[in-house]
C-alpha cells in the first residue's frame, strides 16, 4: 500500500486480506439472491426517501440524461437491527442470509480500515485521525449496487464520505474525493 499515491493519482491499492475477500464475496452473492425476493419483500427494508439520509433497500428509476436506473441497499452498522427484524418478519433465507453478510462484511473490513487510517495519519500527521474514523463505525455505509442488463450506468458523479472502498471491483482499490 503506498499513500503516497493518494497525492499522484487519486487512489491507492490495498490488498485484501483473505478472509476479507471471502466475505465480500459471500456479500455479493446473498446480493444477488437478496435481488430475486419480490418488491414488496425488498421494499420492507426501506428506510427514509430523503436521499442525504437514506438507508435500506432502494429502487431508482431516474428518467432523462441522467438516468440512473438501479436497485441499491445501503447499509450501517446501526441499521443492522432494523434489518434483522425485517428479514425475521418476511422469514426468507435469502433476506437473512443477506443481512447477515452484510453484518459480517462491516465486522471484517474494521481491521483493514484501522491499518489504512493509521497510515494515512502517520504520512500526513493527522493527530487522531484513526480514532475520528473508528468514532463513526456505526455510520460507516456500505452501499450494494445491481444496475439491469441494457441500462444505462450511472454518470461520473463524486460519492458522498470521506473515502470509498471498491471492495468488489476487477482490482483492489480506493479513491478519495480532491
Amino acid at each position: 500500500m503506498e499513500i503516497s499515491d493518494l497525492e499522484k493519482q487519486g487512489f491507492i491499492s490495498v490488498k485484501y486480506p483473505p478472509t476479507l475477500r471471502s466475505a465480500v464475496e459471500e456479500a455479493m452473492r446473498s446480493w444477488q439472491e437478496f435481488c430475486q425476493l419480490s418488491d414488496g419483500e425488498k421494499r420492507s427494508f426501506s428506510g427514509e426517501e430523503n436521499r442525504l439520509k437514506d438507508f435500506g433497500y432502494m429502487r431508482r428509476q431516474d428518467n432523462g440524461p441522467r438516468a440512473d436506473n438501479k436497485e441499491l441497499f445501503h447499509a450501517c452498522k446501526r441499521n443492522i437491527p432494523f434489518f434483522e427484524k425485517q428479514a425475521a418478519a418476511i422469514a426468507d433465507k435469502r433476506a437473512i442470509s443477506f443481512i447477515h453478510a452484510v453484518d459480517s462484511l462491516i465486522d471484517e473490513i474494521r481491521p483493514m480500515v484501522d491499518k489504512l487510517s493509521l497510515a494515512i495519519e502517520d504520512i500526513y500527521k493527522l493527530k487522531d485521525f484513526k480514532d475520528r474514523v473508528n468514532q463513526f463505525v456505526d455510520k460507516w455505509t456500505f452501499r450494494y449496487l445491481h444496475y439491469f442488463p441494457g441500462e444505462v450506468l450511472a454518470h461520473a458523479h463524486a460519492d458522498r464520505g470521506d473515502f470509498t472502498m471498491h471492495l468488489y471491483e476487477s482490482h483492489d482499490g480506493g479513491e478519495y474525493l480532491d
